[in-house]
């Protein structure tokens, strides 16, 4: 179990994880356990449990299995070159096997709070920040999500993978249906943490539809052991 985490600074979380996923297990994760304190706790954590590894390549083990969990964000918008849009926002649960073929990897992403008319930076900035109170203050006027997005390996891999997405959140009586494929890569000594990336439009492989309509958009999922 995680010791409760201090706040952490800008350059702890700079050091914890790649730049582009700051933007952004098998339990269901329904949305019953959204909470602005819980997902800005997740992600105090996972930047705490990962700082210090930041891109630096995988060590992978050749058996055995662990546990990961962080946090996801998810970003809707009319196009790709939007800056406002649908902020989401929660929890995530992903299992590793690992054989001497390589990882593979499934889980969920759920318990989510979400927010409409959002500049994508705000969130983004209060994560690149590490400050707990920050993020809980963001989200403490977002609502409630239900649904979850299933998130699984398409085969044995190593420290880089491809994932399959698959699942409908709904937010404001809109269901926003995320299916495709998106990439993974494992961080640090003994794989220590995971982060799996989506895109819809532009090159990206992941459809993101919102009502059957087509958006543009983004998923990022960060979790460490």
């Amino acid at each position: 179990m995680r010791a409760e985490r201090p706040e952490r600074d800008a350059m702890s979380c700079a050091r914890a994880l790649p730049f582009v996923l700051l933007l952004s297990a098998c339990a269901a994760q329904s949305g019953s356990n959204a909470s602005p304190e819980v997902i800005a706790n997740s992600v105090a954590d996972v930047i705490a449990d990962l700082s210090g590894v930041g891109a630096a390549p995988a060590t992978m083990p050749t058996s055995g299995g662990a546990t990961y969990t962080g946090y996801a964000t998810a970003f809707v918008k009319e196009t790709i070159t939007d800056q406002i849009g649908r902020q989401l926002v929660g929890t995530a649960a992903l299992d590793a096997t690992f054989t001497a073929a390589g990882a593979r990897i499934d889980g969920s992403v759920g318990n989510m709070l979400g927010k409409t008319g959002v500049n994508q930076t705000e969130l983004f900035s209060a994560i690149q920040n590490g400050h707990a109170g920050d993020i809980e203050d963001i989200l403490a006027d977002y609502s409630e999500a239900t649904g979850q997005i299933a998130v699984e390996s398409t085969g044995a891999s190593g420290a880089n993978f491809e994932v399959t997405i698959d699942g409908t959140i709904t937010h404001d009586g809109d269901a926003l249906h995320f299916d495709g494929r998106g990439t993974g890569n494992f961080s640090g000594d003994g794989a220590t943490g995971v982060q799996v990336t989506g895109t819809a439009g532009g090159a990206g492989n992941m459809t993101l539809t919102e009502n059957n309509a087509l958006r543009a958009g983004t998923l990022a999922v960060v979790a460490a052991q």
